[in-house]
């Protein structure tokens, strides 16, 4: 185990409070390959060297086998069953912004690392539930916001 202090996933950086542990390198799932950026993501986790890429999920089980193969990662079908895992250190959240809330605070519960694309939820008490269980839980909440131009 390292600290997590910095990484920098191309343009997407992650600034860790004080205290946060990872495995070296970090292992990352995916949620979900709903998303645009879902497959650019699980790449930049593939290619980055503090990083592996282990296991994805996602609701549509067939999207799910069809993204984890494109990805090099094995499918798991039970959220549950991924998120209890003890070698999976951070998720991608990667899924339809509707499913965000419950799929993070899951996560959080869980005690994975959050790193995911804009918008965090669909409403402000969403996020602000959001934000509080990554705090209760002690772990690292991402947006990725790389185009603010």
């Amino acid at each position: 185990m390292r600290p997590l202090r910095f990484l920098l996933l191309d343009n997407y950086a992650l600034n860790a409070p004080e205290g946060l542990f990872v495995s070296d390198p970090i292992k990352v799932a995916v949620l979900g390959f709903w998303h645009v950026h879902a497959a650019e993501y699980a790449a930049r986790a593939q290619q980055h060297p503090d990083t592996e890429l282990v296991a994805a999920w996602d609701d549509d089980a067939a999207r799910g086998r069809d993204g984890a193969n494109a990805v090099g990662a094995s499918f798991v079908a039970d959220l549950d069953d991924l998120l209890a895992r003890d070698d999976i250190d951070a998720v991608t959240v990667t899924t339809a912004t509707t499913a965000h809330h419950a799929l993070m605070l899951r996560a959080a519960r869980a005690g994975k690392h959050i790193f995911t694309e804009k918008l965090l939820a669909p409403t402000v008490a969403e996020a602000e539930e959001i934000i509080a269980a990554a705090d209760e839980a002690g772990i690292a909440l991402v947006v990725s916001l790389p185009r603010l131009y």
